[in-house]
């Protein structure tokens, strides 16, 4: 049995000892192994900020989302939780890598599991839809319509389940289309940029979790170097 889903890592609730506590006891039956697959911090802000937005569950800038979550990319600290409650012996560690296209996430995770399970004949359809980000000034168009929804819309309108809904199709629209995409690149850099972070807000933010993904690589991979992400992560 496979139990996938990012609120492990994204609602606090599961950063408590006693949650993770009953989660195993749910599984007792079971031998649990927890997989985690790792992304640069400054790769993964850019692409949850991404995915928040065009969700319309964002209205702020990226650099405030960073400072409201910092938690969840202190992931020392969460496989901490994790190995507490199941064990050192039970977490597998996976290193994400955007620019990894020969082996595909879906094909390393089978990997992982196939070495518990004498099968090999999962089957992936690698041609489905994947959620891929749009541009940054896409982004930057949705973040202002999300604004406007959020400060006089919500003030006339009563945002229910089936407002939601119909909202988070047009924002997919908006993201999607392939014309409005292009009228929008086309804007002047003066008026809207492409950047969502700049270099040195990426550093900056690597730098700060620097200590903490070296433990990672000592601890949870082995590397004696330290080194958590390579340059081509």
């Amino acid at each position: 049995m496979i139990i996938s889903t990012e609120a492990f890592t994204s609602f606090e609730i599961f950063y408590q000892p006693e949650t993770l506590a009953k989660i195993k006891n749910l599984l007792k039956e079971y031998e649990i192994k927890v997989v985690i697959y790792l992304r640069k911090q400054d790769d993964f802000l850019e692409s949850s900020y991404c995915y928040m937005v065009k969700l319309g569950a964002c209205s702020v800038g990226i650099k405030e989302l960073f400072n409201e979550y910092q938690y969840i990319f202190n992931y020392y600290q969460i496989l901490e939780n994790w190995a507490d409650i199941f064990g050192y012996d039970n977490m597998i560690v996976r290193l994400f890598a955007k620019s990894n296209t020969k082996n595909h996430i879906f094909a390393d995770f089978l990997g992982v599991i196939n070495q518990f399970n004498n099968k090999s004949d999962y089957k992936v359809d690698y041609g489905a839809k994947i959620n891929v980000s749009p541009s940054g000034k896409t982004i930057k168009m949705l973040l202002l319509i999300n604004n406007l929804n959020e400060r006089v819309l919500a003030r006339f309108i009563k945002l229910d389940d089936s407002y939601w809904s119909n909202y988070q199709n047009f924002l997919s629209f908006l993201s999607d289309n392939k014309t409005i995409c292009k009228l929008v690149s086309m804007l002047p850099n003066v008026l809207i940029d492409d950047v969502l972070l700049l270099p040195k807000e990426k550093e900056d933010i690597m730098r700060q979790f620097q200590e903490l993904n070296s433990q990672i690589a000592y601890k949870y991979l082995g590397q004696k170097d330290g080194v958590l992400f390579g340059d081509s992560s």
